[in-house]
């Protein structure tokens, strides 16, 4: 099995940003603009073949914004799709 994609999801885009490309070595490669029509703001950055995406709430009542039902205030969340994983 491989990974494409990673996307994690945070409040705080830039510094989320800032620390793993600084952690990671790596570089932001793309924000995608049509992101705003979810509600969200993105960085994708290229980690070898594969990308890291981190997504942040851009307004209220977003999935990504959602409370979960978790102790901590930032959950761990792995998003995917069946087409995802079967491709």
């Amino acid at each position: 099995m491989r990974l494409r994609l990673v996307a994690l999801v945070t409040r705080e885009l830039e510094q989320s940003v800032e620390d793993l490309c600084g952690v990671l070595g790596i570089e932001v490669a793309y924000n995608d603009p049509k992101m705003v029509a979810f509600g969200l703001v993105n960085a994708v950055m290229p980690v070898g073949d594969t990308f890291l995406e981190v997504v942040s709430p851009a307004q209220e009542q977003t999935t990504a914004g959602a409370p979960f039902p978790f102790p901590s205030p930032d959950p761990p969340r792995i998003p995917y799709s069946r087409r995802q994983i079967m491709a």
